[in-house]
């Protein structure tokens, strides 16, 4: 029998039964056919229309029935020939159609441009320069989509949901890079690296914090201008190999800790600048000790300075309060108040000479200069260590360095060896050095040479020897544990000592000026002895350019002129006493006796010459000039006596002798 219909391409012809229950509507096909035609549909013996009793899905390989055929109808299809795949050469960028709906293709109507298309929107483009997605499309990987990689239109991600996300390597010695050298690597979580760290920029932590570091070795640790702070729950070690921590401002040094063989050098490293101890008393900041650079390490105590009994030493003697090498005031044991004036002496070592100088001098030759150490703020809970292999560690900050440790001490090392701890102890601070009979030295630059101001002698029980010149603020005190203000230094320099001084040889070159007693059993100015134990038979002369005598300089007797004895009284230079003669100083100005406090007698060899004479309380004029022979004194009855002739009154001449004085 003849084929009926279209004559089959492929000559494949099959059958198919399908098992209907009323309700399916969809049921996939044995063969992808090209077309509903294609295909004989049979439904309970009824031939059913193509594209409207069914119709082709999932791109030819599924039939849709528009209307279920129920559980009792025999139903099957009769397959006319498959589809047949044809080879194309070239669609010449036409799209290509992919699923029956049209909304999945592919096309390349873009030079050198593939687009696929799904659901009816761009997804993916493969381009020269590599395969593209648009923003919000991803590259999706896993079981349920675990990692997505995409770009939202700002920023883009790489997102993991299952598992570990790795950016690694599997063969060793392949290098990963992350970042560029122009650009920033932000991580928004924790970071852990298992293995080695290396940096070869610049690390900035945003003023964040970095915790649980177990220890670094680095080169320099710098700001950002804010302060730098070190704060530790247990103590905070320095520990430098290299035997030196210096302490920097703007990239000058400005002080060093150094480990000279196991001694504790501490130094102001600029050139005549000091070394000033400062703390807190009572809420005032003050300068305990300025330890001057420029003057040789002079060091400048801001109140007492208290030393055990016996334990100063100038040279190689020792300063006790029974010392019998001193003898100066006796001020008992109580605490004197009283000012420092300028014009006061300071005792002073002068080659070996212990002389009384003027305050005045010290303060004009003693300069105090000083120096501040001077931003970022690095907190860090837990820093095991901070150490550097070989190379100088360096704290560089544009405002201040502070080390503040939780755990009360500072302490600073020397290749694992402390050297130096800072203690709090009770908010007063410790300096201990660590190892046994090691010195504590303050060191700076004199005018461009090193000096060391002071040494504190561990092996000696502390015993502080200083470079150059003490020098205390003025009222300050010097005293011992048990005496502490036994000497009291004036603005002046004058110093007052609280406690009899004993001791068999005194030289002083300035004034002394004694409040109390003066015990002493010899005393000699300028070679002279003034005092002596009982009487004194050395005085036998005093040869003074200027010697004065007195109470004051107000009331005084003054050897100021050669041969000149000058008496003075109210400040007045009232007699003198010259070869020949006692002379007023002035004409008509120095009384001989008062109208109460009369001499007794006065006996005159030679001539005296007076204005006028008195009898009792009567002050008689004489004449001025010498009388005439045989004329007599005649008084004009007021005081005034002149010489005449005869008597203007009848009185006789043998009378005139008895009534007149004459005189020649």
């Amino acid at each position: 029998m003849a084929y009926i219909g279209a004559k089959p391409v492929n000559g494949f012809f099959s059958k198919q039964d399908i098992t209907t229950d009323g309700s399916t509507t969809t049921f996939a096909l044995d063969f992808t056919v090209s077309s509903t035609s294609s295909i004989i549909v049979s439904v309970g013996g009824v031939i059913q229309e193509p594209d409207t009793a069914y119709t082709l899905s999932g791109g030819n390989t599924s039939i849709v029935f528009s209307e279920a055929p129920s559980a009792t109808a025999d139903t099957y299809i009769h397959y006319l020939g498959q589809a047949i795949q044809q080879t194309i050469t070239d669609i010449n960028g036409t799209e290509l159609v992919l699923d029956v709906d049209a909304d999945t293709t592919l096309t390349a109507d873009t030079d050198d441009q593939i687009d696929f298309k799904i659901g009816g929107s761009d997804v993916i483009a493969f381009k020269t320069t590599g395969i593209h997605l648009p923003d919000g499309e991803k590259y999706v990987a896993g079981t349920g989509d675990d990692l997505q990689i995409y770009h939202d239109g700002s920023n883009s991600y790489i997102a993991n949901a299952v598992g570990a996300l790795k950016v690694a390597t599997e063969t060793s010695g392949i290098a990963v890079t992350i970042g560029h050298s122009t650009s920033e690597v932000t991580f928004g979580d924790n970071v852990t690296v298992t293995g080695n760290l290396t940096i070869g920029g610049t690390t900035n932590f945003g003023d964040f914090n970095i915790t649980n570091v177990g220890s670094i070795a680095l080169d320099t640790i710098t700001n950002d201008g804010t302060d730098i702070t070190l704060d530790s729950s247990g103590d905070i070690i320095l520990d430098a190999a290299g035997n030196d921590v210096l302490f920097k401002a703007g990239g000058t040094t400005i002080g060093e800790i150094t480990n000279s063989s196991s001694d504790l050098v501490i130094k102001s490293s600029v050139s005549d600048k000091d070394m000033l101890f400062k703390g807190n008393d009572g809420g005032v900041t003050i300068t305990a000790l300025t330890l001057d650079m420029s003057a040789a390490g002079d060091a400048t105590f801001n109140n007492q300075v208290i030393i055990g009994d016996g334990k100063l030493v100038l040279n190689s003697t020792a300063i006790t309060t029974t010392a019998a090498e001193i003898n100066l005031i006796d001020g008992g044991t109580s605490r004197g108040t009283t000012a420092v004036a300028s014009g006061d002496g300071i005792l002073t070592n002068d080659g070996g000479t212990m002389r009384m100088t003027n305050v005045d001098t010290f303060d004009t030759y003693f300069a105090a200069t000083t120096k501040t150490l001077t931003n970022k703020t690095l907190t860090t809970p837990i820093i095991a260590t901070i150490s550097s292999s070989s190379n100088d560690m360096t704290l560089d900050s544009g405002a201040d360095i502070i080390l503040d440790a939780d755990g009360a001490d500072i302490i600073f090392k020397d290749a694992g060896t402390s050297i130096l701890t800072i203690t709090n102890n009770s908010t007063d601070v410790d300096l201990t050095v660590a190892t046994q009979d090691k010195d504590i030295r303050f060191k700076g630059d004199d005018n461009g040479a090193g000096i060391t101001a002071l040494t504190l002698d561990m092996s000696d029980a502390g015993t502080a020897v200083f470079n150059h010149d003490i020098r205390v603020a003025d009222g300050g005190q010097i005293g011992s544990a048990s005496d502490a203000d036994a000497m009291t230094i004036a603005s002046n320099g004058q110093v007052t000592f609280t406690q009899t001084l004993i001791g068999t040889a005194l030289d002083i070159s300035g004034d002394v000026d004694v409040d109390g007693t003066l015990e002493t059993d010899a005393l000699t100015v300028n070679g002279v002895a003034v005092v002596t134990a009982g009487a004194n038979t050395s005085l036998t002369s005093i040869l003074a350019t200027d010697l004065k005598i007195g109470e004051d300089d107000q009331t005084k007797i003054d050897f100021e002129t050669a041969d000149t004895i000058h008496f003075y009284a109210g400040n007045q230079n009232q007699l003198k006493l010259v070869d020949g003669g006692l002379v007023p100083i002035t004409d008509n100005d120095v009384d001989l006796g008062t109208a109460s406090l009369e001499f007794k007698n006065v006996y005159v060899d030679g001539t005296v010459f007076a204005d006028a004479i008195g009898f009792g309380t009567t002050a008689i004029t004489l004449p001025s000039a010498d009388g005439s022979a045989n004329q007599i004194l005649e008084t004009d009855g007021s005081g005034t006596l002149s010489f005449v002739d005869k008597p203007s009154s009848g009185i006789s001449m043998g009378k005139a002798i008895a009534a007149a004085i004459v005189f020649g």
